[in-house]
């Protein structure tokens, strides 16, 4: 297995971390996967060993203010910004493997950055997707109060940014995952006022249009995810055209199911949906 990191230099001039695990000789098919909201790659490296040492190779890159990349942490003034980091990542992929198949996905906010980005740019020449507990509808809910100063201050302090409200106990059964969540110093556990009303109305725009979705597609969602559920990822699924559509809920897994103690048996879902579709 190898293990590169490298550069990407967006569109708009930002020089985004990056890191790429490839099996050691050429890689069945690339997956270029996006992370979640405060969280960066790093947190994925089993994920792209598993991947590598199956034949596949992950690419992943952190988003503007998270992890090792640029930018004010938790903050952006477009959703499209994530976009933007998005189309960089899927370039390089595209040039590190040429002839070979290519996926794409995410998970929570990355995920809600793929399937906004597939319904909004409509790319061409993948074969799939695969997202793990996309971001389309929260089922907690932060305090009223700071869900209406956000939407008041969006406009007016864009800039400001407030606790996502995240417990990390929601993200895995598996205590060493919690703590090391809880002390990572690349988590930053922050969202802006405008972040936060970027991020809700493309989710609503997501749901709304799932019945222009066309690519195949893998939803992974934990059945007790406390932080979004699988009501949502029902919803998308139930809205679509394509027949290539499946949805696996895992027992007793929260949030982050690549994180549960039963994460192996995820990645030999998403190794076996890779091998069917490439």
């Amino acid at each position: 297995m190898r293990h590169e990191r490298t550069t990407l230099t967006t569109q708009d001039g930002l020089a985004l971390f990056a890191q790429t695990w490839l099996p050691d000789g050429k890689p069945e098919a690339i997956l270029i996967f996006a992370h979640g909201q405060a969280e960066h790659s790093n947190r994925y490296s089993h994920f792209g060993e598993a991947l590598a040492n199956a034949g596949y190779a992950l690419h992943m890159a952190d988003l503007r203010g998270h992890g090792q990349s640029p930018g004010k942490r938790g903050h952006v003034m477009r959703f499209a910004e994530y976009w933007t980091d998005f189309q960089a990542m899927l370039d390089y992929a595209q040039k590190l493997a040429p002839d070979r198949p290519q996926f794409f996905g995410g998970h929570s906010l990355g995920g809600l950055i793929a399937l906004s980005y597939a319904l909004r740019r409509t790319p061409t020449g993948y074969k799939g997707v695969v997202v793990s507990a996309p971001w389309l509808r929260l089922v907690f809910n932060p305090p009223a109060w700071k869900t209406a100063l956000g939407h008041i201050l969006s406009g007016v302090i864009p800039g400001l940014t407030l606790g996502n409200e995240l417990n990390p106990i929601w993200l895995s059964h598996d205590p060493d995952v919690v703590a090391a969540y809880a002390a990572d110093p690349l988590v930053h556990g922050l969202i802006s006022t405008r972040a936060y009303t970027e991020i809700t109305a493309t989710a609503a725009h997501t749901l709304a249009h799932a019945g222009e979705w066309r690519l195949p597609i893998l939803f992974l969602n934990g059945k007790d995810d406390p932080i979004l559920g699988c009501r949502s990822a029902e919803e998308f699924i139930g809205g679509v055209a394509t027949e290539d559509c499946r949805l696996i809920i895992y027992e007793d897994m929260f949030h982050e199911v690549f994180n549960e103690i039963a994460h192996k048996q995820v990645f030999r879902d998403v190794i076996a949906w890779l091998e069917t579709h490439t």
